[in-house]
C-alpha cells in the first residue's frame, strides 16, 4: 500500500527526469508569460515642454533633456497644456513574451518530430509509466521460485531473478505494461503474507 501511494511520486519523478530538456522548455514557458504579467506592454508617459514656438501654422516643442540641451517634436495641431504623451513597450516584457514563445515553438517542434517517430523528441509516456511500474513490483523467493507481486497481485514466477538496472525493466520483462495488465492477473499472497496475517489475528 505505501508503494502504491508513493508511485504518484515516482511517476512524476520518472517523467522529470526522462524528458529534462522538454521540461525545461515547459518551464521558461510558464516563467516567460507569468512574470511578464509584472511588466505593463504599454508603459505611458508625458512630458512637458519648456518652451513652445508656432512658425507658419507649425508648433515647436522644446523639450529638456538634460544638460542645458533640448529635444524638439514638430506638431500640426497645438498639444494640451503644452504636454506630450506617448507609450513605450517595455524591454523586459518584450524579452519575457519572446522566451514564452520561442519555448511554445520549441515544444511544438518537438511533439511533431515525436508523432514521426523519434523517441528523444517525444514525451514516452507510455515508457515512463512502464518504468514507474517497476517501483510497485516486489519480488519474494519461495519455493525455489523467484515470485513477483505487485498490489496483491501475481505478476510470474522465474527460476532467475529478474535485476534492476541500468536497461533493465522488470514490467517489460513481465509483460506489464500499465495497471490494467497488473489487475487482470490473479490476487496472489505469499506464505510469508499468509502467516503475517494469521499472526495478527491471533495478537
Amino acid at each position: 500500500m505505501k508503494r502504491l501511494l508513493l508511485f504518484p511520486f515516482i511517476l512524476l519523478y520518472n517523467l522529470i527526469t526522462g524528458n529534462m530538456l522538454k521540461i525545461i522548455w515547459t518551464i521558461l514557458a510558464i516563467i516567460g508569460f507569468s512574470c511578464s504579467q509584472f511588466y505593463k506592454e504599454d508603459d505611458i508617459e508625458k512630458k512637458t515642454a519648456k518652451y513652445v514656438a508656432k512658425v507658419d501654422n507649425k508648433y515647436t516643442y522644446f523639450f529638456l533633456a538634460g544638460d542645458d540641451s533640448y529635444s524638439t517634436i514638430v506638431t500640426d495641431k497645438p498639444l494640451k497644456n503644452n504636454t506630450y504623451i506617448y507609450t513605450t513597450t517595455q524591454g523586459e516584457y518584450i524579452f519575457l513574451q519572446v522566451l514564452g514563445w520561442f519555448s511554445i515553438f520549441i515544444l511544438v517542434v518537438c511533439f511533431f518530430i515525436g508523432l514521426g517517430g523519434d523517441e528523444d523528441a517525444a514525451w514516452e509516456i507510455d515508457k515512463v509509466f512502464q518504468e514507474s511500474l517497476n517501483f510497485l513490483i516486489e519480488c519474494e523467493f519461495e519455493d525455489s521460485k523467484f515470485i513477483y507481486i505487485a498490489v496483491g497481485r501475481l505478476l510470474g514466477k522465474t527460476d532467475r531473478q529478474l535485476y534492476r538496472g541500468y536497461g533493465d525493466n522488470i514490467a517489460e520483462q513481465l509483460n506489464i505494461r500499465n495497471f490494467t495488465d497488473i489487475l487482470n492477473c490473479p490476487k496472489f499472497k505469499t506464505k510469508s503474507q499468509k502467516r503475517s496475517e494469521l499472526l495478527n489475528k491471533l495478537v
